[in-house]
């Protein structure tokens, strides 16, 4: 991940970084990446961290999976997912372009926020939500 923010040459007080962390390889590029954002936001910003993979709901949801038949919207997820991630791998020269999640326990989001100065705020996912059972989404403002 680049870690050069000088290109930017305006300030902003919001941030949206919605299903993006999954695709990171560990909780230090989460920090490489708020880091960076904290070059760019003004100081009453806030941050929208979505759809954060959970390490304790996937789990949980993996194991409550084990015995059940597979939906045909599953198996339309599952394609949908392996051709995106082939096509994915394609343009990025990945090997693996998100077939494998990267599950965060929120203890870590935790951590790297406190180490930031940030405050962050956990919400889970309403039902209606197509990953309500493994992600999460984080409110991120500057502690007070």
């Amino acid at each position: 991940m680049e870690d050069d923010w000088s290109k930017i040459n305006k300030r902003f007080n919001k941030a949206l970084v919605y299903s993006v962390v999954h695709f990171f390889e560990s909780i230090e590029d989460v920090r490489r990446l708020l880091s960076g954002l904290l070059k760019v936001l003004e100081d009453d910003f806030i941050i929208l961290l979505g759809e954060v993979r959970d390490k304790k709901m996937y789990m949980d949801f993996k194991k409550n999976q084990k015995n059940k038949k597979f939906s045909l919207r599953n198996v339309k997820f599952f394609f949908n997912k392996l051709f995106n991630s082939f096509y994915l791998s394609k343009l990025s020269g990945a090997k693996d372009a998100g077939l494998t999640p990267v599950l965060f326990d929120a203890k870590e989001i935790f951590s790297v926020c406190r180490d930031l100065g940030i405050e962050a705020h956990l919400i889970k996912q309403d039902k209606r939500h197509p990953f309500y059972n493994t992600c999460v989404d984080y409110v991120l403002r500057k502690k007070r």
